[in-house]
This record gives C-alpha cells, structure tokens and sequence, in this order.
C-alpha cells in the first residue's frame, strides 16, 4: 500500500490508460471481425504502460517520460487503423445488413481506446518523471 501512495498523478492517469485499454481489448476481441494486429498494436501500449509504472515506482530515469508519448501513438495507430478496418461492418450496420451485436465490440473498443489515448496525451505534457 505505501508503494500504492508514492504515485504520481501522471501514473495514476497512465494505470486509468492502461485499465481503459484493457477493458477496450476485451471487448474488441469479442467483435467478430477483429484484426489481430490492432489487438496486437493495443496491446504493445499497454504492456508499456504497466512496465513504465512499475519502473517508475522504482526509478526515476527521464527516459520514462518518453514511454507516454509512445503509448499515445500506438494507442492512436490502433485507433485509426481500427476504424480503417471496420468501415464496410459500420456501413452495412447502417443499412441494416449486421447487427448491432457485431459492431458493439468495436465501437466499445473505440470509446475506450480514444479515452486511453486522451489520458496519455495529457501524461505525455504533464510528464512521469519530475
């Protein structure tokens, strides 16, 4: 618990990322026209999230400061590449030719992810690292 008490806010809002993109994997994953490397891209992010608030907790390199920029882009690659691959599955929703049940994963995904991705832009200006 002391460990727990030594964070900072940036790491807090890191770990609400990292939470967020778990929540949002989980749910891609249930979407049946998931992409492997999306789940894969989102996945880099969070694992790099959790090592960096691990190591943090420990150490205070500079370097980790970089770790947020870099898990906002992945998180915004994953983002948009996950959009790109679900446009025919959102336009024939529209029409009414899949059901809502077949998009709900990703468009929770996406929700999320673009949460995860705020949070780590603020971290990225805020820093980790004092």
């Amino acid at each position: 618990m002391k460990e727990t008490k030594k964070l900072s806010t940036s790491s807090w809002l890191t770990l609400a990322a990292a939470v967020l993109g778990i929540i949002g994997l989980v749910a891609y994953s249930t979407s049946e026209v998931a992409v492997k490397q999306i789940g894969i891209i989102a996945a880099i992010a969070i694992v790099l999230n959790i090592i960096t608030i691990v190591v943090n907790m420990k150490y205070s390199f500079g370097i980790l400061n970089l770790s947020s920029t870099v898990s906002a882009i992945l998180f915004s690659v994953a983002f948009v590449y996950g959009f790109a691959s679900q446009l025919d599955p959102l336009g024939w929703a529209v029409s009414g030719l899949y059901t809502w049940g077949q998009v709900a994963g990703f468009l929770i995904f996406a929700v999320l992810t673009f949460a995860a991705l705020i949070l780590e832009f603020v971290v990225s200006f805020k820093g980790l690292v004092k």
